[in-house]
């Protein structure tokens, strides 16, 4: 009997929120209460079994911020060169997985169902799946097997993006209903995108 491919989702939390201008926007509550890392982890987690999250160094507070979430943390000591390289620490660290799912920590509004969508067409042999809100391309992006090496080959800031960029052909978009795919938070004020959720 075929194998379904193993898929683990990868959360990048390893950024500085400059933008944001204090020092963990991860750890900005939500109007549910939950802090922006938790929420994006736990939309993840309702689809996918094996989460791992990357941190950077010295992150104490993150990690205690996760430590009942059931994932699996790595740190990444380069964080600092950019999101491709906390990329492919993802990677290195999924073990046996056959394909990933790659989100972001401070993009809280994903439905649980946009990510179960790309899990089952990685699962169904797509290599390169990307969900789509209305002709726009958003997050997060699931990868097939094919793209081990590639994506652990990723540094600087050059992230999933460079790769959907150069295997165009090759990319499965998802239509869906799901502007949270789309919402991310990089300021104070984007916080105000949850008026449109029900949070």
């Amino acid at each position: 009997m075929h194998q379904q491919p193993k898929i683990c989702g990868i959360v990048l939390a390893a950024g500085r929120s400059q933008r944001f201008g204090q020092d963990n926007k991860l750890l900005e509550p939500l109007s549910n209460g939950l802090p922006l890392i938790i929420q994006a982890v736990r939309n993840m987690r309702s689809a996918i079994e094996n989460i791992i999250v990357i941190l950077p160094q010295n992150s104490k507070a993150l990690t205690q911020s996760l430590k009942d979430e059931d994932v699996q943390i790595a740190i990444n000591p380069e964080a600092d060169v950019g999101m491709g390289n906390s990329l492919a620490c993802g990677i290195s660290a999924s073990g046996e997985a056959n394909g990933w799912i790659i989100g972001l920590a401070d993009m809280p509004w994903i439905q649980a169902a946009t990510i179960s969508q790309i899990k089952t067409s990685l699962q169904n042999g797509q290599s390169l799946v990307a969900p789509r809100y209305r002709t726009v391309r958003g997050h997060p992006v699931g990868f097939g097997q094919k793209y081990r090496d590639t994506l652990l080959k990723l540094d600087g800031d050059a992230g999933a993006r460079t790769v959907l960029k150069q295997h165009r052909a090759d990319l499965h978009y998802l239509e869906v209903d799901d502007p949270g795919i789309l919402l991310d938070v990089d300021t104070p004020a984007d916080l105000k995108h949850q008026v449109m959720f029900n949070f």
